[in-house]
């Protein structure tokens, strides 16, 4: 609907997912020999809905000045219905295999869950002349996820940008057909934990053939949201009317108040609690560049590249020298340790083969003449210095092909 320069939309969408598992192993089978056969059923259904409204005003005033506000609300939910049961033990040759007929039931489970959020946000783009671009943006989100005391949060972002070749000492440019000037800075949040964590609660339990109740989680009423800050600044460029466009880049991020699970004593009952806690830091420059390299009424060759130099450290923790195992049955392969990027592997440094034996040489880090965890160090990290990626897109009439 619009009145004037008034824009009203509102829309709404879903997704539902019904899944039904009906799983049976027969007596004969491998999977089923050892417990006279066994049957799986479950049932899983979501229920996803959200509904977005929003009012924009645009109007372009004294010829140059263009002005773009919109504000709105949006509501979003999900609801999770689970439920799962497992027995054993089938007659032979019966021919029967619906789960009512399994001499015991092993396990059971039913889960009933969702979450909300509620977001309040609001932007303005500002244009003078196609040539001063500046653009204010906030977003007040709330979730079910965290404590009210903590549910809510404001997430503000700025962004401005100055389109150098629309100035009169670059107008007339004939190579230089394009060059913007950009920068901004933002602060978005993340909720992405588990249902109601902020809450301790309790789930049904069997004890000696009884039924009962015990403690399911440890809440935490200080859980908020995790703030993820960014800044970037960089230049878009066109040369020769498009023949050669690019960006480059320069990039730097913070992710605070982590989401994290802190490791909790054996003693506890439980393996982690759920917290605010950490800092991350990604900062690196990217790049790319187009090409029209050949460009004829029946043939194109296009050709792009970019590459990315990103830096990935840990700038704090709730647990310095945490040590992490790919696998619960090995020793330790990754640490997360501050100053060091995230995923650095963990292991004792190898440093070649003993000509006289053809045994393998470990560095004896503390040079105490045994080989242990205690030579242990940090031997790199999983992510790479650099990435990128090179494609030509060759076109002749209708026919295509990539490289």
């Amino acid at each position: 609907m619009r009145v004037n320069n008034l824009k009203f939309r509102s829309s709404f969408s879903t997704d539902y997912s019904n899944i039904n598992d009906d799983q049976f192993f027969d007596p004969s089978t491998t999977d089923g020999v050892a417990v006279g056969g066994k049957a799986i059923k479950g049932l899983f259904r979501n229920t996803t809905w959200i509904n977005e409204n929003t009012l924009t005003y645009q109007n372009t005033f004294k010829e140059k000045n263009s002005l773009t506000v919109l504000g709105g609300f949006s509501v979003q939910s999900s609801k999770i219905n689970a439920s799962s049961i497992r027995g054993q033990g089938f007659p032979a040759g019966s021919g029967l295999q619906n789960i009512s007929s399994a001499s015991s039931i092993t396990a059971a489970s039913d889960i009933n869950t969702g979450w909300g959020l509620v977001s309040f946000l609001a932007r303005a783009n500002y244009s003078y002349d196609s040539k001063y671009l500046l653009s204010a943006s906030a977003r007040y989100d709330g979730s079910s996820r965290f404590n009210p005391s903590g549910r809510w949060g404001v997430f503000p972002a700025v962004s401005a940008g100055w389109v150098l070749t629309r100035e009169a000492f670059l107008d007339h440019s004939k190579w230089l057909t394009n060059l913007k000037i950009r920068a901004s800075y933002g602060l978005t949040g993340d909720q992405e934990i588990g249902n109601f964590q902020y809450l301790s609660y309790w789930s049904p339990g069997r004890y000696d053939g009884y039924a009962g109740l015990r403690p399911r989680n440890l809440g935490n009423n200080d859980l908020t949201w995790q703030r993820n800050k960014m800044f970037n600044i960089g230049a878009d460029f066109e040369i020769a009317k498009g023949k050669f466009s690019g960006s480059v880049e320069y990039f730097k991020g913070n992710r605070t108040k982590l989401l994290a699970n802190a490791v909790l004593p054996a003693t506890s009952g439980f393996s982690s609690l759920t917290i605010n806690s950490g800092n991350v830091e990604n900062s690196g420059v990217e790049l790319s560049l187009n090409a029209y390299v050949i460009k004829k009424k029946d043939f194109n060759w296009n050709a792009s590249f970019n590459i990315s130099f990103i830096k990935n450290r840990i700038k704090s923790l709730y647990s310095d020298n945490e040590l992490i195992n790919a696998y619960t049955d090995l020793f330790p392969t990754h640490i997360l340790k501050v100053g060091e990027a995230v995923g650095s592997f963990w292991g004792i440094q190898y440093d070649g083969v003993d000509p006289q034996t053809g045994d393998p040489i470990y560095n004896d880090l503390n040079k105490d003449g045994v080989i242990d965890d205690a030579d242990s160090r940090v031997l790199g990290k999983a992510t790479p210095d650099f990435f990128g990626g090179l494609t030509n897109d060759f076109r002749y009439k209708n026919w295509c092909c990539f490289a």
